[in-house]
């Protein structure tokens, strides 16, 4: 009869697990792969890895099917294959076996707002920069920063909401994307408004939901959800034709909101789901 394992984990990170009474703690490193099992002071264990995933060599007797990037949840169900929560990642290929779930809705977005702009391949893994970026849930890829001339991971710099999109007709003035109004992006704003159009105030409805959830809560759990979930709908609203009826006067007015509106989509479709606590049900 197997023994039954009961595995410690923190804000989604596999500290250790507890084998019929042997405990095993997980050594990462810098991208998350189990580096090193160790129990007490024993190693019972050591890994390196080729950069897309592949067991390049292995030390010891001790095991664990929480290998490459596995501190962060991903489970080798074969020799060559990861479960990465939304799909399957085949390491030895480099790509992902099924298409990315939130792909087909995301390029129509894409093509829609920015027509002739290239967007990443439904099966591409980690923008094929593997030792810089890792994919946690099969659908977003987060890339990984460092303290410069060490591995000391550090917070990303924010980055234009979504990357390299600028749309505005005064280069002295801010560009619609990564903010936008008042409420919209990442800038902070003291002056109190009700939003300039459609998206601002959706965007303000937003902020004031999500004042109400603590900290690492902001972005998983049912109250993240309902708020990034009626951002999306209601910038879905926005793009369909609310910006039309509400919007800063001029037709210039309507073509920015509507610009905003499908930026603000775009993310939110994935915060909607990535924030879900049962996502795929």
């Amino acid at each position: 009869m197997s023994l039954s394992v009961v595995y410690t984990v923190v804000n989604g990170v596999v500290y250790s697990e507890d084998r019929g009474g042997t405990v095993t703690d997980y050594r990462p490193d810098t991208l998350g792969s189990t580096a090193a099992l160790t129990q007490g002071n024993t190693v019972t264990a050591t890994y390196v890895y080729w950069p897309y995933g592949e067991v390049r060599s292995k030390t010891g007797s001790g095991t664990t099917n929480f290998t490459y990037v596995g501190t962060l949840g991903y489970y080798n169900d074969t020799s060559l294959r990861s479960y990465v929560r939304a799909r399957h990642y085949r390491q030895n290929a480099g790509r992902w076996m099924t298409v990315d779930p939130l792909w087909a809705d995301l390029s129509i977005w894409h093509l829609l707002s920015w027509p002739g702009r290239p967007i990443t391949s439904s099966y591409s893994y980690s923008e094929l920069k593997p030792t810089e970026y890792r994919d946690e849930t099969g659908l977003w890829t987060i890339k990984l920063c460092f303290m410069p001339g060490t591995l000391i991971p550090i917070p990303c710099p924010p980055i234009s909401w979504p990357p390299g999109i600028t749309v505005s007709t005064d280069p002295g003035k801010n560009p619609v994307d990564y903010n936008y109004g008042f409420y919209c992006g990442a800038r902070v704003r003291c002056e109190p408004n009700e939003g300039i159009d459609c998206i601002d105030k959706a965007c303000r409805e937003h902020d004031t939901c999500t004042s109400k959830i603590p900290g690492f809560w902001y972005f998983w759990g049912f109250d993240a959800a309902r708020c990034h979930c009626k951002l999306f709908a209601d910038a879905l609203k926005c793009a369909m034709g609310g910006c039309l009826l509400d919007h800063l006067d001029g037709p210039l007015g309507s073509i920015l909101c509507n610009e905003a509106a499908g930026q603000v989509l775009l993310f939110f479709a994935l915060q909607c789901k990535l924030s879900n606590p049962i996502p795929f049900v």
